[in-house]
């Protein structure tokens, strides 16, 4: 009778720690996943804060770059911008740009033909960036304004197939 009281216990015992492991099994596994699945957003989302959205090889040969000049409608390579400032006085830009494309970018065949028809929307984001500047501001940030441009042209084409801006400024 006691080896079958024994046995009584140790099955209910068995029962009771099937039951429990089901219930972490159900429970506490799929919370741990959610929480897991958290993460991996937040350090997804740290991940695309702190690499640059294009990346780009360090250096191409010059039979690897394709120099664009961007030429307003006159088809003039200078384009006139007004840039505020301070002293209430009218103010230009005059600005050349070159955009160099990346011959050897997987992009490069499919959007090298459309980029002299988005020439109007390159000349507008030049416009954009260059006018946020003032006028005593803008021959003391050419660097920044070429890193400005070459970030929202590549934003523009969502590519890294822009290689480089390069501009002349000349402020009046």
């Amino acid at each position: 009778m006691k080896k079958n009281t024994l046995n009584i216990i140790i099955l209910t015992l068995v029962v009771i720690n099937l039951v429990l492991n089901v219930l972490i099994i159900f429970s506490v596994i799929p919370t741990a996943n959610r929480t897991n699945n958290l993460i991996m957003k937040i350090s997804e989302i740290i991940d695309l804060e702190l690499k640059p959205e294009y990346e780009t090889d360090n250096a191409l040969s010059i039979d690897q770059i394709d120099p664009r000049i961007i030429t307003n409608a006159d088809g003039k390579t200078s384009l006139t911008i007004s840039v505020p400032s301070s002293d209430g006085k009218n103010h230009y830009a005059i600005v050349t740009v070159t955009v160099s494309l990346d011959k050897t970018n997987k992009d490069y065949e499919k959007l090298s033909e459309s980029f002299d028809n988005a020439k109007s929307l390159i000349i507008s984001k030049v416009d954009m960036v260059i006018s946020s500047y003032t006028y005593e501001t803008v021959q003391n940030s050419k660097a920044e304004i070429q890193e400005k441009l070459l970030e929202e042209i590549r934003s523009l084409f969502q590519s890294d197939m822009i290689y480089d801006v390069s501009t002349q400024i000349l402020v009046q």
